[in-house]
C-alpha cells in the first residue's frame, strides 16, 4: 500500500509531462478519486492515509500539509517534497491503469469542478459531513466503506462479481 504522496507525485508527474499545471486542491480531489476507484474495483485501499470531512470536502490532511507552502499555485515536479516521495511501482500495474483512467477522465476538469463533484449531496464527504454529523467532530474520518459505496455507485468493476444495477449499463 502507498502513501497519498506518492499518488500526488504521479499525478504531478503526469501534469508536468503533459504541460497541466496542476494546484493542491486538483493533486488532493484526484487522489480521492483514486482511492475511491481501488476501493470499488479491488476492495482495498490504494493508499493508507486517512480522508477527512473538511468543510468544502474531503481532505487528506497529511497530503495537505505536505502541499501546504504552494497554496494555490501550480506544484513543481521538483519540489523536494515530491522527489522524496517513493512513487509508484512501474510494474504495479493494477494500480497504474486506475491512475491512467482517474487522470484521462479528469485531468481537463478544473480543481474547483472536481471539488464541486467530490462533496455534491449523497457522495461519501456529504453523508459523513452531514448525516453522521462529521462537521461536529474535528477530523472526522470517511470510512473506506462509505467511499466505496460512492465509487461503486459509479462504476461498475468487471473484476468484482457483481449483478448489475438499474439504470447502469
Amino acid at each position: 500500500m502507498y502513501k497519498a504522496i506518492d499518488i500526488a507525485k504521479w499525478f504531478i508527474m503526469k501534469a508536468n509531462d503533459n504541460g497541466v499545471k496542476i494546484t493542491k486542491m486538483k493533486v488532493l480531489k484526484l487522489c480521492y478519486i483514486a482511492q475511491g476507484f481501488h476501493l470499488s474495483v479491488f476492495q482495498e485501499a490504494l493508499f493508507s492515509d486517512s480522508i477527512q470531512a473538511w468543510k468544502y470536502g474531503p481532505v487528506i490532511n497529511m497530503l495537505y500539509e505536505q502541499l501546504s507552502h504552494y497554496k494555490k499555485n501550480p506544484i513543481k515536479q521538483n519540489d523536494p517534497v515530491i522527489i522524496n516521495a517513493k512513487g509508484i511501482l512501474e510494474s504495479d500495474n493494477d494500480t497504474i491503469e486506475v491512475l491512467e483512467s482517474v487522470w484521462n477522465t479528469f485531468k481537463d476538469h478544473s480543481a474547483f469542478t472536481l471539488s464541486d463533484w467530490s462533496h455534491r449531496q449523497g457522495a461519501a464527504w456529504d453523508k459523513a459531513y452531514n448525516v453522521e454529523n462529521g462537521k461536529n467532530i474535528l477530523a472526522y474520518e470517511i470510512s473506506h466503506d462509505l467511499i466505496m459505496e460512492e465509487f461503486d455507485d459509479i462504476i461498475i468493476s468487471p473484476k468484482r462479481s457483481r449483478e448489475k444495477r438499474p439504470g447502469i449499463q
